[in-house]
């Protein structure tokens, strides 16, 4: 776990009763593996997150006609 967890330079820490304490991330990864975007799932608003999944998918789709 901890080689994806340093990949995405996310921390954990360990809580005295045993939790795991780590921040709420969600990430969008394009096709070609890049991270154009990561939300904070505290300020997540799902409308924004749907328009740049549909960016993404459009980028991709313009890949693959070059």
């Amino acid at each position: 776990m901890r080689p994806v967890l340093s990949a995405y330079d996310e921390w954990t820490r360990e809580r005295p009763e045993g939790e795991l304490d780590h921040p709420a991330r969600l990430y969008l990864i394009d096709p070609a593996g890049r991270i154009p975007e990561i939300y904070s799932l505290a300020l997540f608003d799902e409308r924004q997150a749907f328009l740049d999944i549909v960016a993404v998918e459009r980028e991709a789709r313009r890949a693959l006609r070059r």
